[in-house]
């Protein structure tokens, strides 16, 4: 194919949700656990039945095409073998509206120019665009796998031949009749919550934990104040939120944390953004470009931003609205990149299906590192799960890195807004961070409720409860997650939503609360 190249500490739950209020350290009670499953992958959709030939089939998140082979043989199947027209338009109707091109079967791994199915089938039903396969045309050195592209194409359900590095979802087929009953269930979009280790205590299980101040914990609330931060390129205050980019070409701006925050033990970070107003130069270009990152880098505290993250020594989550053919899925997809020099290397994409990004809504983006592996969930969904992550290049020789936010326009442009922001890391090995002492949150989702938990001036708690819409719940609080006192009732109005206000003595080390059926 021609192409143009271009959250540390989650607590096991089991019923209710939990927060933990940074710099928290629970008692023995709790077992924290990472998000995640062992061996696991994400499914963008499926299990699918082909009802002509009784198969089934899943379309994996997108990897290079090795992992995808891996992933469909811990499925108990193979990357697709398409047989014939019908099959062909029956794969591109199921899953060509999840990316622009997707693995299937056929290659030429062994022998050049001679391809084969996966499973080692035999057929002579090919469906090259024409002029595939080229070999890359002199674009790659070699295009080993075998691609089929979507609706965006001129001719759609046509294969090309590919990089075996680039990022496509991967279609899964397999004989139901063969599947192993031992074969692992890959993981939704949106996954049950990780259960706590056996002796964990029920009582923590659903608890919400507050803890007065942690040193390398800050919280934005809004923007309408700017200290402690540090603005380059076009990136100005507007109100009370920051806008990284305006709506005209080639621009590059960014916010980040004044100071360097400790990093490398891991962080959870959960932000407000917007992105609006999308335009471009010309007809020829999609609209709304180029999106916005979070990253954490060793650059600078002035370096410019783009939705890689920073332009040198960063590690960075893409949150991409353009997209750039042959190296992207899609114009609507998050990823996770490293920069070095400017050069940026994808290490994950995920394209997004029922979100999306640039549509002028406030979206809300949750990050955790555990010092290894990155998760990301977008307005809630689970959309990047435990990847491992080479952090050492956006840390200091202590572990320390400048946090914060990126975002570009090109040829196409729109607004890159960040509207709140709260920040949490772990404690340094020998004492703080030297941040400003602020508590934040991070709110852990449990099927519809959650609780949100904030601090405010005046030393009182402000608790948030979403849940199941005009339904009673009763909030308890406990000091030793042994007694539990009901302190109200708390019933959600017809948006499911329901906020209180309650008095606490923040000299306490630690508080709980929970919510209960009633």
């Amino acid at each position: 194919m021609k192409t143009r190249p271009s959250l540390q500490q989650f607590a096991g739950i089991v019923g209710c949700a939990v927060i933990l209020l940074c710099g928290f350290r629970p008692a023995s009670a709790f077992s924290l656990v990472s998000l995640g499953l062992t061996n696991h992958f994400t499914t963008l959709t499926g299990p699918i039945t082909n009802p002509t030939n009784g198969h089934t089939y899943y379309l994996l998140a997108a990897t290079d095409r090795s992992t995808a082979v891996e992933n469909a043989a811990a499925l108990g199947g193979h990357l697709a073998t398409i047989n014939d027209a019908a099959e062909n338009a029956w794969v591109l109707s199921t899953f060509g509206s999840y990316a622009d091109s997707m693995w299937i079967g056929l290659n030429d791994q062994q022998t050049e120019n001679t391809f084969v199915w996966a499973n080692g089938e035999r057929n002579s039903y090919r469906n090259w665009e024409r002029g595939e396969p080229n070999n890359g045309a002199g674009y790659y050195p070699n295009e080993d796998g075998v691609s089929m592209v979507n609706f965006r194409y001129a001719h759609p359900g046509t294969w090309y031949d590919s990089p075996e590095e680039q990022l496509k979802p991967g279609v899964v087929e397999v004989d139901s009749t063969l599947r192993s009953a031992a074969t692992p269930k890959p993981t939704t979009a949106r996954p049950n919550l990780p259960r706590p280790a056996t002796g964990t205590s029920s009582d923590a299980q659903s608890a919400l934990s507050v803890s007065s101040v942690n040193a390398n914990c800050f919280t934005h609330s809004d923007f309408s104040s700017l200290n402690g931060l540090s603005l380059a390129g076009p990136a100005t205050g507007v109100d009370n939120f920051v806008r990284l980019t305006p709506t005209t070409t080639d621009q590059l701006g960014a916010l980040w944390r004044a100071q360097k925050v400790y990093c490398a033990g891991g962080f959870t970070t959960e932000f407000r953004f917007r992105m609006s107003a999308p335009g471009a130069t010309h007809s020829f270009y999609e609209p709304g470009g180029d999106g916005l990152s979070f990253s954490f880098q060793n650059e600078s505290a002035h370096s410019l931003g783009t939705e890689y993250g920073a332009t040198n020594n960063s590690l960075g989550v893409s949150f991409n609205t353009f997209h750039n053919y042959g190296l992207e899925p899609n114009g609507n997809f998050v990823g996770v990149v490293k920069v070095i020099s400017n050069i940026t290397p994808w290490l994950v994409q995920q394209p997004l299906n029922t979100i999306k990004l640039n549509d002028g809504d406030d979206h809300t983006a949750q990050i955790q590192f555990d010092g290894t592996n990155l998760t990301v969930l977008v307005d809630g969904t689970l959309v990047i799960d435990r990847f491992p992550v080479p952090a050492r290049l956006a840390l200091d020789v202590d572990g320390y890195s400048w946090v914060g936010f990126g975002a570009r326009t090109g040829v196409s442009w729109q607004n890159h807004e960040i509207l709140s922001w709260t920040f949490c890391g772990t404690t340094p090995p020998g004492g703080n961070a030297g941040i400003d002492p602020a508590p934040t949150t991070t709110l852990i989702t449990d099927g519809d409720k959650y609780v949100r938990a904030a601090l405010q001036s005046d030393g009182r708690l402000r608790l948030s409860l979403a849940a199941v819409a005009n339904t009673t719940y009763v909030v308890q609080a406990s000091t030793n997650l042994v007694d539990w006192v009901d302190i109200r009732l708390a019933t959600t109005d017809s948006n499911g939503r329901y906020e209180i206000v309650e008095d606490i003595d923040v000299t306490t080390p630690q508080r709980f609360y929970r919510i209960v059926p009633q």
